[in-house]
C-alpha cells in the first residue's frame, strides 16, 4: 500500500498515473502539463480572479477497461470516463471481509464536475438548456478537470468550487479556467 501512494505521488508530479494505481489498465497515460517552475496558475483580471494553466500536446484520453455511455454521446463520454480513471483510485482492503476502498483525488473538483453534469442532465431533458450548449460546456469543465487533477497549485480553485453550491456558479467559474495551449 505505501509502495502504491509513494509511486503516485512521484509520478504524478513527473506527469504520468503509475500502473499499480489501477492494475486493469496497462497503459500509462502522460499528462501535457507544464513544469512547476514554469507553470502559471492564478492571474487577477478586472473581471475577478482568472485561473490559467499550461498544457503541452493534446489532453490524454485515458484507456479503460469498460467504455461508459454518456448522455452527450461518444465524445464526451470517453473525457468522461479519462475524468473517472483520473480522479478515483480503488484500493483492495485486505483485512476482515474483503472490501475495496476508493480514494477521490482533488474531492471538491470531482464533486463539482459531479455536480454539474447531473444538472445538464436534468436541463437537456428538460429542454432548459440546448444539447450542443451542454456538450461544449461538459467538454470544457471535463477538459479542465482532467488537467487540474495533475496541477500542484489549485487550493484557490478547489476552495471557490466548495463555496459554490449551485451547478450555475461551478460553471461560472470553470468558465474562468484557461487552458493555454503550447
Amino acid at each position: 500500500m505505501k509502495r502504491i501512494i509513494v509511486a503516485m505521488a512521484v509520478c504524478c508530479c513527473a506527469g504520468t498515473v503509475p500502473v499499480e494505481a489501477h492494475p486493469e489498465n496497462h497503459t500509462e497515460t502522460t499528462v501535457s502539463t507544464s513544469h512547476p517552475e514554469k507553470r502559471n496558475t492564478e492571474s487577477k483580471e478586472a473581471s475577478g480572479t482568472e485561473f490559467v494553466f499550461d498544457i503541452y500536446g493534446d489532453i490524454p484520453v485515458a484507456k479503460v477497461v469498460f467504455e461508459s455511455d454518456h448522455f452527450l454521446g461518444e465524445g464526451i463520454a470517453k473525457k468522461w470516463d479519462t475524468f473517472v480513471h483520473n480522479y478515483t483510485h480503488e484500493y483492495d482492503m485486505s483485512v476482515g471481509f474483503s472490501d475495496t476502498s476508493v480514494e477521490i483525488v482533488k474531492p471538491a473538483v470531482y464533486k463539482a464536475v459531479n455536480k454539474v453534469n447531473k444538472y445538464y442532465k436534468k436541463a437537456v431533458n428538460k429542454h432548459q438548456v440546448s444539447r450542443d450548449t451542454a456538450i461544449t460546456n461538459m467538454a470544457h469543465i471535463l477538459d479542465c478537470a482532467n488537467v487540474i487533477c495533475f496541477e500542484q497549485d489549485t487550493q484557490t480553485l478547489e476552495q471557490a468550487l466548495r463555496s459554490a453550491d449551485r451547478p450555475e456558479a461551478i460553471i461560472a467559474l470553470f468558465d474562468k479556467v484557461k487552458l493555454r495551449k503550447h
